[in-house]
C-alpha cells in the first residue's frame, strides 16, 4: 500500500483511522551532528522542543557510517499521530525547521536496491498518483537517473507539480511514498540569516535553551550575564526582564550599553561579585557563554551562586579545547562528551540540582550547554560551600 492506494491502484481507507501505530517520516539534515541532536530532542521528553502532539513512538538515525563524511544525515521518526500538515507547519514556524533540508514521508518500507526501484517505476508505480510529478530521492544523485525509467505518459515537473514521489535508499532498504504537494517540505538551511538583527550569532544558544527549559522570561526577573561581551545574551534578556547585570572586562556593543535596564560592570568576576553582594539582591537567572576552559569557568560560576535565588536557573555553555580533544570529537561525531560537563557539575556540588547536559542545535561540536537550578540550600550554607570550594 502506497499513498492511500493499494498496489493495484484501488482505493483504501485511511490506514490511520484503524491503525494506532501512526505514520512515519524521514528527516534529512545537512550534518550528522544535527541529525543526532534532533534525534535527542525527539526521544527526550524533558527537552520541550517537539510539542506533545508531535511526539513520535520511536526515533532512529539512519545510515550511520564509520567515516564522518559518509553519513547519510537521516533521522527516521515512527509512530507519528499528528497530521502531516501539522508537522510541516511546525517546522516552518519553529527554529527547528532551519536545520531540516527535506522531509520524506514513508508509506512503505521494503528491502531492496536501486534496480528494484527502477523496475517498480517501469511497472507503473506512479499511476497511483496525479501528475505532474516531482521526484525527491536520497541519495539525491539518483534522481536524474530514475526519470528514464518512468513511462513516457507520466509528466515530470519539479516546479509545477501536484504529487511528490519520495524515495530513500539506505542500508539496502527502500522507504517510499506518494504524497500531495501541499505537504511537501523542502528547505535550504541558512544559518547566516538566523541571527539577523542580533549583535552576535551566539544569541541562538540562549533562545534555544530558554525554549527547551520552558522558561518564561518576564518583567519581574533579574538576570546576570557572565562574559557578556559583545552583549548578545544581555540584549536578548533585556527585551523581556526587569534588569540585566552584564559582567565582562571587555567592552559591550554600544546598542546594548544604551539599554535602560542593563547595568554594565566592566570587571572580572572575582572583582564584580563583592560589589553585587553589597546590593543585597537575588537573581532569577545566570547566563554564561564565556570563552574559557570548563575548569576555569566553573569557579567563576561558583562565586555567583550566593547571588542566585533558590530555584533560580543557570545556563552555561561548556567549551572544549585542545588538539587531542578536537580529534576525539571528530572521530566520535561529537557525541558522548558529557563527562567533561560532569566535572563542572562536581565543582558546583550540592548548590545545583535538576542538572541537564544538552547538545543544542546552536552549539558547535565543541560545546555543550549545562542547564541547572540552584538548590534550596540556605543563603548562609551557600556562602560557606562557596568559600570551602574556592582555593
Amino acid at each position: 500500500q502506497l499513498g492511500g492506494l493499494m498496489a493495484d491502484g484501488s482505493a483504501q481507507a485511511d490506514p490511520l483511522a484503524e491503525d494506532h501505530s501512526g505514520w512515519d517520516v524521514i528527516i534529512q539534515t545537512s550534518d550528522v551532528h544535527i541529525a543526532h541532536r534532533i534525534w535527542r530532542y525527539a526521544v527526550d521528553k524533558r527537552l520541550r522542543v517537539f510539542p506533545e502532539a508531535l511526539r513520535c513512538r520511536h526515533a532512529q538515525e539512519l545510515g550511520l557510517a564509520k567515516g564522518w563524511k559518509d553519513n547519510a544525515c537521516l533521522l527516521l521518526l515512527q509512530g507519528m499521530h499528528c497530521s502531516r500538515m501539522q508537522l510541516v507547519k511546525f517546522l516552518e514556524e519553529s527554529f527547528l525547521g532551519r536545520y531540516v533540508m527535506r522531509l520524506y514521508w514513508v508509506d512503505a518500507i521494503r528491502p531492496g536496491n536501486i534496480d528494484d526501484v527502477r523496475a517498480r517505476l517501469r511497472a507503473g508505480l506512479l499511476d497511483q498518483g496525479q501528475g505532474p510529478f516531482r521526484l525527491q530521492c536520497f541519495p539525491r544523485k539518483i534522481e536524474s537517473g530514475l526519470s528514464e525509467h518512468i513511462p513516457d505518459d507520466v509528466v515530470l515537473d519539479p516546479r509545477e507539480y501536484r504529487t511528490v514521489y519520495s524515495m530513500v535508499l539506505v542500508e539496502e532498504t527502500i522507504y517510499e511514498s506518494i504524497s500531495d504537494r501541499e505537504v511537501h517540505f523542502r528547505n535550504k538551511p541558512d544559518n547566516a540569516t538566523m541571527s539577523k538583527g542580533n549583535v552576535a550569532s551566539a544569541v541562538k544558544k540562549l533562545q534555544e535553551a530558554v525554549l527547551i527549559l520552558g522558561l518564561e522570561l518576564d518583567r519581574g526577573m533579574r538576570v546576570i550575564d557572565v562574559g557578556a561581551a559583545p552583549g548578545a545574551w544581555t540584549a536578548l534578556c533585556a527585551q523581556k526582564v526587569q534588569e540585566v547585570v552584564a559582567i565582562d572586562p571587555a567592552g559591550l556593543d554600544s546598542e546594548v550599553l544604551n539599554l535602560d535596564n542593563v547595568t554594565y560592570i566592566q570587571k572580572k568576576i572575582e572583582d564584580a561579585v563583592p560589589q553585587l553582594l553589597l546590593e543585597d539582591k537575588l537573581f532569577d537567572l545566570i547566563t554564561c557563554d564565556i570563552n574559557k576552559h570548563p575548569k576555569a569557568a566553573a569557579p567563576m560560576l561558583l562565586r555567583l551562586m550566593p547571588l542566585l535565588r533558590p530555584g533560580g536557573r543557570l545556563v552555561f555553555t561548556v567549551k572544549f579545547f585542545g588538539r587531542n580533544y578536537r580529534a576525539d570529537l571528530v572521530a566520535g561525531y561529537g557525541q558522548g562528551k558529557e563527562e567533561v560537563v560532569q566535572e563542572v557539575v562536581n565543582q558546583l556540588g550540592d548548590l545545583v540540582e535538576d542538572v541537564q547536559c544538552v547538545w543544542l542545535l546552536s552549539n558547535t561540536v565543541f560545546e555543550r550547554t549545562l542547564i541547572a537550578s540552584r538548590s534550596n540550600s540556605r543563603h548562609e550554607d551557600c556562602n560557606r560551600a562557596v568559600e570551602a570550594a574556592l582555593p
